[in-house]
C-alpha cells in the first residue's frame, strides 16, 4: 500500500480574506530536488479556485499571501514554475485527501513552501506531526499570534525584527548583504552566503519559538 507522493490536507476558507484555498502536501515518499531545504514534506497554500500565476496578477494571492512584500519581487519568478505546477494536478483532481495527522513521521515538515502559515486553520497545523520538526515563516505575525510557537516571524527590516521579538516571535529577517546581522542573529546555516554547510531538513532552527529561546538565534540571510 503505496502513500501517494502528494495529497490534500486542508480545502476551505482562507483566515486572511475568507476565499477558498486548499493547503496541497508534496514530497511524502521521495527525495526532495531542493539541494538547500533537502528532503521535507513540502505544504503548498493556494488558492483553490485560480491558476497561482492568474491570482498574483490579479492581487487575488493576496488570499494565500497576505500583504507579503516579496509577493510581486522574489516570488514572481517561482510561481511560475513549483506552484503552477502543483496547482494544475490539484485542479486535475489528481491528488487524494489525507488528514494532516497522517503525514510522515518521518521527514520534517516545511509549512508554506508558497503561501503563508497564516492562512491556514490552527487547527490544520495543530494536527501535524511533529516528531520530525518542521521550518515556517509568516509575514502575518501581527495577526496571528499562535502561530509563533510553530514559525518563523518573516521580517524585513531591522525596526519589524525588534517589535516581533519583543511580542515573542524568533525572526528571519531578509537583509542586504552589506547589511550587518544584529544581536543575537546568524546567518542562515543553508544560505549561499553560509556556503551552504547544512540543509533546512537538517538544521530545523527555523521553527518558531518555543518561550525558552534565550540560547536560539534569530535568522538573516541575503536576498538574493
Amino acid at each position: 500500500n503505496m502513500r501517494p507522493n502528494s495529497a490534500i490536507i486542508y480545502e476551505g476558507p482562507s483566515r486572511l480574506d475568507g476565499q477558498p484555498i486548499a493547503v496541497i502536501a508534496t514530497g511524502l515518499n521521495g527525495h526532495s530536488k531542493n539541494p538547500k531545504t533537502g528532503p521535507m514534506t513540502h505544504l503548498w497554500v493556494l488558492r483553490s479556485d485560480i491558476p497561482p500565476v492568474d491570482a498574483l496578477l490579479a492581487g487575488d494571492d493576496v488570499s494565500v499571501c497576505g500583504d507579503c512584500p516579496l509577493r510581486r519581487t522574489v516570488c514572481y519568478v517561482s510561481v511560475i514554475h513549483a506552484p503552477r505546477a502543483v496547482y494544475k494536478a490539484y485542479a486535475a483532481g489528481r491528488y487524494p485527501h489525507m488528514r494532516p495527522a497522517d503525514l510522515p513521521t518521518t521527514r520534517p515538515i516545511r509549512m508554506g513552501a508558497y503561501g503563508d502559515p497564516g492562512a491556514v486553520p490552527m487547527a490544520v497545523w495543530n494536527a501535524l506531526p511533529v516528531a520530525a520538526g518542521r521550518t515556517g515563516y509568516t509575514h502575518q505575525w501581527t495577526r496571528r499570534p499562535a502561530l509563533r510557537r510553530l514559525v518563523m516571524a518573516s521580517v524585513d527590516t531591522v525596526e519589524q525584527a525588534h517589535t516581533a521579538q519583543a511580542a515573542g516571535w524568533r525572526t528571519f529577517r531578509v537583509k542586504s548583504p552589506d547589511e550587518p546581522l544584529m544581536a543575537g542573529e546568524i546567518a542562515c546555516p543553508a544560505s549561499a552566503e553560509s556556503g551552504h554547510k547544512t540543509t533546512c531538513a537538517q538544521c530545523l532552527l527555523c521553527d518558531g519559538s518555543t518561550g525558552r529561546d534565550e540560547h536560539r538565534a534569530n535568522i538573516a540571510i541575503n536576498t538574493h
